[in-house]
């Protein structure tokens, strides 16, 4: 039984597949087309390589975002409708970080101690991000170069 403004026939064509993906904004106007761009295909636990072959020139207002369509080689088990997340270089960021031993948990708030100009310790919040061994990432309340305090107990260990 067919219904108004519903699919009676889907034709599939052999041959290259495509991703198509939303990209926000501030990253859709970095891409252009023939950029190589790589795509994980989780269901068959692969990695592509695919081109960039068309770029939509007009945003959905409400996601304010692009449509981007990459074609992808052929590959065995690769079929119409599988999920795909499409990789998108950005550039690289050193974190900053501090001990994970100068943050102080009281409930879901962090803090740490940093000492002024005047060398008078000054409670901080923070927030934080990933944990790297003994340090951790520091999203907002620090800035570069900023002396942060470590306790340590009455035997000189730093705790």
């Amino acid at each position: 039984m067919a219904a108004p403004g519903s699919p009676v026939v889907t034709i599939q064509e052999e041959g290259g597949l495509r991703l198509e993906a939303a990209v926000r904004e501030g990253l859709a106007g970095s891409l252009l087309l023939g950029d190589s761009l790589r795509v994980r295909i989780d269901a068959l636990e692969m990695e592509l390589t695919g081109t960039l072959e068309e770029k939509v020139p007009v945003a959905d207002p409400r996601t304010r975002s692009f449509l981007v369509k990459e074609s992808l080689p052929q590959q065995p088990g690769l079929r119409s409708g599988m999920f795909g997340r499409l990789f998108i270089p950005t550039g690289s960021v050193t974190p900053l970080t501090g001990s994970s031993r100068a943050i102080e948990s009281i409930g879901q708030i962090q803090q740490v101690w940093v000492l002024s100009e005047e060398g008078l310790p000054q409670r901080r919040y923070v927030r934080t991000g990933r944990v790297y061994a003994d340090r951790v990432e520091i999203l907002s309340g620090l800035r570069e170069g900023e002396k942060v305090v470590v306790r340590t107990d009455t035997a000189g260990n730093k705790s």
